[in-house]
């Protein structure tokens, strides 16, 4: 049996809350790590490091021996439109300090980091890149090679059925090859063991039947709400913030009409 409130890493705040379309699937993140405490973590896409810095955090929060490495362009893409080049220094004025003596944030095309990392060396790999069918493939095959005996991929936007995404087809195939769990919420998440052993913490997922999967789901998914919720009352409280300097700013016979 899986009972998620056994690992309490899931139930901390991230420190870097930002909006994301990874944001609710965040203790989910820090709790895989808890589960697995990979020797070395993967992320193919971090944009924003939202999802990178939880995992960062929580090898942090556990003190492992963890080597982690966000893997990105940071030049965008069709789907998530075109970066601002300040995206990746203000990430890395976050990251480094906090995390730069294990963690590594390497400005590279996916394909021609392969050569950075040996076969059989990744124990946890996270695909956020390009959406379609053909780029997810050809990450998924592309660094099956790297990943170790015990190696897990995770999956963004497997319920994400939008023009040019093919994450979902992906997922249906890899559903018919290997151990896999799923969430719903947020485009969903799919994790996958793809090694040729199931990692011990996370046994009891995979495992799980449908009853307590549906538990396991409902749980993680109302954690990541929470930080959803907090997000938008940080937004509510900077406007608010902004209005009451503007009323301070006007002189005593302006009036401000506030919707």
């Amino acid at each position: 049996m899986f009972n998620p409130l056994v690992h309490s890493t899931g139930l901390s705040y991230p420190h870097r809350i930002v909006s994301s379309a990874w944001i609710e699937h965040v203790p989910f993140g820090m709790t895989i790590v808890e589960l697995m405490q990979p020797r070395l973590l993967v992320e193919l896409g971090v944009y924003l490091g939202v999802s990178y810095c939880g995992f960062c955090q929580a090898i942090d929060q556990l003190g492992l021996e963890t080597r982690a490495f966000g893997i990105d362009t940071w030049e965008g893409d069709a789907h998530s439109g075109y970066n601002d080049p300040a995206i990746l220094d203000e990430l890395r004025a976050y990251h480094d300090p906090l995390y730069g003596r294990f963690s590594s944030l390497l400005k590279s095309k996916f394909h021609d980091a392969l050569d950075c990392f040996d076969e059989g060396s990744i124990d946890l790999l996270h695909i956020d890149g390009y959406h379609t069918y053909e780029a997810v493939r050809e990450d998924y095959s592309s660094w099956l090679p790297k990943m170790s005996s015990r190696g897990v991929m995770m999956f963004h936007d497997i319920r994400a059925r939008l023009p040019g995404f093919g994450v979902w087809r992906l997922w249906e195939e890899i559903e018919a090859r290997h151990p896999t769990f799923a969430f719903d919420h947020q485009y969903g998440l799919g994790i996958a063991a793809v090694g040729s052993e199931i990692p011990e913490g996370l046994a009891g997922l995979f495992a799980a039947p449908a009853e307590e999967r549906s538990k396991i789901r409902l749980y993680f998914s109302q954690l990541g709400q929470r930080l959803s919720a907090r997000l938008l009352t940080d937004s509510h409280d900077a406007r608010l913030r902004e209005l009451e300097a503007l009323l301070k700013s006007q002189a005593p016979d302006q009036a401000l009409c506030l919707d």
